[in-house]
């Protein structure tokens, strides 16, 4: 759930076909047939698909379970990875460029789960080697919250990999503090030692850590710091297991939170967040204009702000192609801005290969991602590609070519919520849940 920004610029309309109305072109990628993965979960998934092919799904089912797909296999039975009857939440998957399959979690000290969230909440993450076999699961920092711990995982096609959550620093005496920390493990290694970001003492204002990680290893972490704005921050470590991190600095203004990351094939860091504050937990709901700044690889330089969505929002998504062309995705909230559509309507804005600002927002007709928004990604021919929870209860996808305009959008499946996508190659994998009486189950499906 986040929000964006805005840029005073006149919308472009890109008109479509109605679903209804809409036929695929003859050879067009269509999606295949929905698969079943797991009869209970969660609605909050994590899917990840690695250069190589290899995909991955991670959610909460009595523990934390993961299934995974080889390359041109099929998907694998989930396999429970956490221990014991412990509480979890939040897993976070990423599939390296040689295959592996990393996973974090948070994690209670309740050996008998099911109740009342106890201490210590620690950060928790196992490995699958590419030849499947799954390692062992280790303890890599702790934290003073549960589900606000938010551990994010990233790795690279080197099989570099890091983790970021939201964690405790001790200070002189008995005195502690919220911070960003930190692990990063070498490829075919464990992860090393806890690294803490530098903060100003927040006590109740470190919130929403997420993470990118470059070819060459170097990471790029932002989040929101509460404790005297909401401001979106941004750190960088420097590259490989002996890395460290740099100060952090503020890339965003005051009423800045819930930040996301993606990093460029030329190590651009692009951050994007929504110029609102945040709630009592720490997390930004409200809506506001979606905004936008990056760290260049030359010198480190921070981009001024840009105002990237002329309409305010909550829900966003942001991703590089190869190229490095980068896009923003977002919706209008129907709640504080009246659309010209009855449902609400997908917006996007495009930052070229070649660097500079997201040009001016463009409305995709068709599409009613809702107040949650949707996920997206890019395929390897260039090919954008977003898919979200509709008014009507179905999963469906909209798709454009490499520098063409967007097409129909696509039924997924006609129930499904919350779907996440990746890519690898030019095939897509999108991962939803289906809400059947109080149980929930996790689908996937496709589209080649």
């Amino acid at each position: 759930m986040n929000a964006r920004r805005l840029l005073p610029a006149v919308a472009a309309a890109v008109m479509l076909v109605p679903p209804a109305l809409a036929a695929a072109p003859a050879g067009a990628a269509t999606w295949g047939t929905p698969t079943t993965l797991a009869g209970s979960g969660d609605v909050n998934s994590s899917v990840s698909v690695g250069t190589n092919g290899t995909a991955a799904i991670a959610y909460v089912a009595n523990g934390v379970r993961v299934a995974v797909r080889n390359p041109g296999g099929r998907w694998g039975t989930p396999v429970r990875v956490s221990q014991g009857s412990f509480n979890v939440t939040g897993p976070s998957v990423a599939v390296d460029g040689k295959g592996g399959v990393i996973v974090a979690w948070t994690q209670d000290g309740n050996p008998r789960g099911g109740g009342l969230v106890r201490g210590p909440l620690t950060i928790r993450a196992i490995i699958r080697a590419r030849s499947g076999t799954w390692g062992t699961v280790h303890q890599i920092g702790t934290s003073s919250h549960f589900i606000e711990a938010n551990a994010h995982v990233a790795a690279n096609a080197g099989g570099e990999a890091i983790v970021v959550w939201n964690g405790v620093e001790q200070l002189s005496g008995t005195r502690r503090t919220q911070a960003v920390q930190s692990s990063f493990r070498r490829a075919g290694k464990p992860f090393g030692g806890v690294q803490t970001i530098r903060e100003p003492e927040a006590p109740r204002g470190i919130s929403g850590a997420v993470v990118a990680i470059d070819g060459g290893g170097s990471a790029y972490a932002a989040w929101t710091n509460d404790a005297n704005g909401p401001i979106v921050r941004i750190a960088t470590r420097s590259r490989g297991g002996s890395g460290s991190w740099g100060t952090a600095r503020t890339i965003g203004p005051k009423q800045s939170s819930n930040p996301v990351i993606a990093v460029t094939p030329d190590r651009t860091a692009i951050v994007a967040w929504h110029q609102a504050g945040v709630d009592s937990e720490g997390n930004g709901l409200q809506v506001g204009a979606l905004m936008s700044a990056a760290r260049l690889p030359t010198g480190g330089t921070l981009t001024t702000p840009q105002q990237v969505s002329a309409t305010k929002t909550r829900a966003y998504a942001l991703a590089v192609a190869r190229s490095g062309e980068a896009m923003l995705a977002f919706n209008a909230d129907p709640s504080t801005n009246a659309s010209a559509s009855p449902t609400t309507v997908l917006r996007v804005a495009v930052r070229p290969a070649a660097g500079g600002a997201f040009g001016a927002e463009q409305e995709v007709a068709g599409t009613d991602p809702g107040q949650y928004g949707g996920a997206l990604t890019y395929l390897a021919d260039g090919t954008a590609l977003y898919a979200w929870g509709a008014g009507d209860g179905a999963v469906r996808s909209v798709a454009r070519p490499a520098g063409g305009a967007f097409g129909a959008p696509e039924l997924v499946i006609a129930k499904g919520l919350y779907p996440r996508v990746g890519a690898s190659g030019n095939t897509a994998v999108a991962v939803w849940s289906v809400a059947i009486g109080s149980s929930v189950r996790i689908a996937t499906a496709d589209r080649r």
